[in-house]
């Protein structure tokens, strides 16, 4: 739409080290079969595997629109949790 409108670019986000308070992160949440049993629990964590996996962070990195970055990723963990994906029972 830059070619539409007539903006000025006042304000710059994080990413190019203005204010943080414009950060907007994006993130995923697995709904806990414990409590909802309808939910395709393993199908869910394939696709967050997928997602937070050195593939699915290199689709992000680099998806551009009209040749610009347009998300930054930051799923790869140097010390990852699994163990927090394990459901507790309620």
């Amino acid at each position: 739409m830059r070619d539409g409108v007539d903006l000025d670019l006042l304000v710059e986000g994080p990413i190019t080290d203005g204010d943080p308070m414009l950060d907007n992160p994006y993130g995923i949440i697995v709904v806990n079969p414990a409590i909802h049993a309808a939910v395709k629990y393993e199908l869910a964590m394939l696709y967050v595997g997928f997602l937070t996996g050195t593939e699915g962070q290199t689709i992000i990195e680099e998806y551009t629109i009209d040749g610009e970055q347009v998300f930054y990723s930051d799923g790869l963990s140097d010390e990852p949790e699994f163990e927090q994906y394990i459901p507790e029972d309620n």
